[in-house]
């Protein structure tokens, strides 16, 4: 098996048919699948034509009838990719929660070993029932026993279920390792939510996309990079200042911040060969002297005055804290955030959302930091 598809639980025309994945939030799964690549789109008969046709826009692609599938087409196409693309779907849940409500499977007290999680706002407490657990075991058995390449978990429950954690909107788009069934995970939306916004679909295209990539192997692959971190030494600073003899096309350029004052800078003259310059270290000095400061930024100044052009996200805010230090940036070109915000305007421009589309790199807010994210949008 490649990919298993995971959802939360079941609706009612899923608790209908006892299959996963047959109600609108099928359908809608299915045109994301077959509009990423991922899988075909779902076949379907034409009434008026009697010919076949494929399930996107709701019209037969031959004479234009309204066409619709129902419980029983969606569970043919789910078997279909089943068997001929090794694809499969299931849920945390092969049960429908009372009045549709995850919480009502949640109670205050400690019942077994999953995370707490609070599942609604509505109802019920944060620690999973006993009487549900098994659902959870017959989900770890049933992934085991596919094995799949790739788990593509379809929001927080199906995150909360095989990663242990949530927050599927920090979690989206970036493949994470499952120590509970040894399968790599990718988070996404779940159709239900693209259903209530319609938006969250180009994330999920997306998402799906890069799951096609991810699907065709077992391991996490991150992408290697050399960096350089200079040591606060003179012969730090000359390997720095030997690094912007290198040839370079551009500087990508980033800064970090703490309490008003910039901490690193780092320079990117390819997607793998990074120079890092620290200034701070915590809330103390990184440098031992004030004679080997200066000549950080001095070193520091060699790349931000070149010709080269330089890349920013959000490059509004690292300007401003250079113009503050009294450093000229020449030949600033471009904007990866202006950039991705005028061709997708509908879309987050955050540095998170951007390395999760274009990255294959860990959640971005889980990276640890000082106390805060420097705003990237």
């Amino acid at each position: 098996m490649k990919i298993v598809l995971t959802g939360e639980a079941w609706g009612s025309r899923e608790a209908q048919f006892q299959h996963p994945l047959v109600g609108p939030s099928g359908r809608e799964l299915t045109l994301e699948l077959g509009t990423s690549g991922l899988a075909p789109f779902m076949t379907l008969l034409c009434r008026k034509c009697k010919r076949e046709t494929k399930f996107t826009d709701a019209h037969c692609e031959n004479c234009q009838e309204y066409v619709w599938p129902n419980e029983f087409d969606l569970i043919a196409h789910w078997k279909k990719l089943r068997l001929d693309h090794e694809i499969a779907v299931t849920n945390v849940f092969n049960t429908q929660p009372p009045q549709n409500d995850l919480g009502n499977f949640f109670g205050t007290i400690p019942e077994t070993e999953m995370p707490t999680w609070k599942a609604s706002k509505k109802s019920g407490g944060s620690h999973l029932m006993s009487e549900h657990f098994h659902h959870i075991k017959r989900l770890w058995t049933e992934l085991e026993t596919l094995n799949p390449n790739l788990i593509v978990a379809l929001g927080n429950a199906a995150c909360w279920a095989i990663l242990g954690q949530t927050k599927i909107t920090t979690l989206r788009g970036t493949v994470a390792w499952s120590d509970r069934v040894e399968i790599k995970t990718l988070p996404t939306f779940h159709p239900a939510a693209v259903l209530r916004q319609p938006p969250m679909r180009v994330s999920v295209i997306a998402d799906l996309t890069k799951a096609k990539r991810e699907a065709e192997f077992r391991e996490i692959r991150r992408p290697e990079r050399w960096i350089l971190q200079i040591d606060p030494t003179e012969q730090g600073i000359s390997d720095a200042r030997n690094w912007f003899q290198r040839p370079a096309g551009a500087y990508a350029i980033d800064i970090e911040t703490h309490r008003g004052l910039i901490t690193m800078v780092a320079f990117a003259r390819l997607k793998d060969d990074i120079l890092v310059i620290q200034f701070r270290n915590g809330d103390g000095n990184y440098w031992p002297t004030d004679e080997l400061e200066f000549k950080a930024w001095k070193t520091l100044s060699l790349g931000l005055e070149s010709d080269k052009p330089k890349i920013f996200q959000n490059g509004v805010y690292d300007l401003s804290y250079f113009i503050r230090m009294g450093l000229t940036v020449r030949n600033a070109q471009h904007d990866t955030m202006l950039w991705h915000h005028s061709e997708y305007p509908e879309l987050p421009k955050s540095l998170g959302y951007l390395g999760s589309i274009y990255c294959n790199e860990i959640a971005w807010k889980s990276i640890p930091t000082y106390d805060s994210f420097k705003r990237d949008e």
